[in-house]
């Protein structure tokens, strides 16, 4: 009988967990059913149902989604006391269209956005359980009822606002835009978990340079979207991506995109940020003791080390953070393209190194990695 109780115990998880996805599937069935009653009011009327995000949730009627944003489309809002839900942009008038019409699409909108925040909610709970645990049976179950599916590998993506005196106002904001571009409305929801600061996506794939460009694009659309809500000072973003090969890296792929967004935060960047860890080069300076990562990190970077060349420091960690993206570097550090190619010139000349040069690139990589380990350790440089 002992065996029995944590079997049952498990079984009704498991119905509450599906009981809420399956909360998702019947809300879109029935916008669906609601959209099928105005599309056949207005057959010949092109429409294409928006959410307050600027995401389409439903074209209807033939309508494209690139055309949803010209001038001779109609706009009819979507409000509810006050607050906007989004709207239906339409090719042609739908003048018989009253408030009777539009509440029922409200309604459903407005409880898609609570059942999505109800969904990040208890996705970001079992991230922070993987953390305390580590990949087990348990915590592996658990992110399969809520929606990771099984794979041979695994894209994840991180996202925070930055740092900023409304930051933790527009939180929320950001990871609903973030969210349902990750989603689009459809009947399954990828695993996306809602995290301090943001929020982070698992997804089954190995395709991390197209979601960096996936993640550049929706960064331009945050930016766009702030002038239109009238959000001042506009706030940024900063995301990172990585893909790891099996389940049971997880939770080390969710402390990495923590360890690169923390520094990236120090370091005043935003936008992309390539991961600050990699695993098996970590794993190599850990089996190094503190003195020999020391000795390797000031033989290496020493000349740049000293207080005077702090702003040399910065410049070489920015650039080979950014992927050695001049445009991208000069811009993180407020200076002009011309004198962060002198600088890194500069660093050049005193490492006696050519960062051009692959076997030197890496050692001075591996040196920047080992000394933000032994700042991670309160080590005196």
């Amino acid at each position: 009988m002992r065996e029995l109780v944590p079997s049952s115990g498990g079984n009704r998880r498991s119905d509450a967990h599906f009981s809420t996805l399956r909360r998702g599937e019947t809300l879109l069935a029935e916008l669906d059913r609601t959209l099928q009653a105005l599309r056949e009011r207005f057959p010949d009327v092109p429409m294409v149902l928006e959410d307050p995000y600027g995401v389409p949730v439903r074209a209807l009627g033939g309508a494209a989604e690139g055309e949803r944003n010209t001038f001779a489309w109609h706009c009819i809002p979507l409000t509810l006391n006050g607050r906007w839900f989004g709207c239906i942009r339409c090719a042609g008038p739908m003048v018989t269209l009253g408030s009777a019409d539009v509440a029922p699409i409200v309604l459903m909108l407005s409880e898609l956005e609570r059942w999505l925040q109800t969904e990040g909610e208890r996705r970001g709970e079992k991230i922070q359980k993987l953390l305390a645990e580590g990949v087990t049976a348990e915590v592996e179950h658990l992110l399969t009822l809520c929606g990771l599916p099984a794979a041979s590998a695994y894209t994840l993506v991180g996202l925070e606002l930055a740092a900023g005196p409304d930051r933790f106002l527009y939180m929320d904001v950001l990871r609903m835009f973030m969210l349902v571009r990750m989603w689009r409305y459809r009947p399954t929801m990828d695993f996306v978990a809602f995290r301090s600061g943001g929020l982070v996506g698992i997804f089954p794939d190995s395709a991390a340079e197209a979601w960096e460009r996936q993640l550049e694009m929706w960064m331009g659309e945050w930016q766009t979207y702030q002038a239109h809500a009238g959000m001042q000072p506009p706030l940024a973003v900063r995301g990172c991506v990585t893909s790891v090969a099996t389940v049971h890296e997880l939770d080390q792929a969710v402390r990495d995109i923590d360890a690169t967004l923390q520094f990236a935060e120090r370091a005043c960047v935003t936008g992309v940020v390539r991961p600050r860890r990699h695993s098996g080069l970590t794993s190599l300076l850990l089996q190094l003791s503190e003195e020999q990562v020391y000795e390797w990190v000031y033989r290496t970077l020493g000349p740049i080390l000293a207080l005077e060349h702090a702003d040399l420091l910065k410049t070489l960690r920015l650039y080979l953070l950014l992927n050695q993206n001049v445009t991208h570097a000069a811009k993180a550090l407020f200076i002009h393209r011309n004198t962060l190619m002198y600088r890194l010139k500069h660093i050049e000349e005193l490492l006696g190194m050519n960062l051009r040069n692959t076997a030197e690139l890496s050692t001075v990589w591996a040196a920047l990695e080992g000394l933000e380990l032994l700042s991670s350790r309160g080590h005196p440089l």
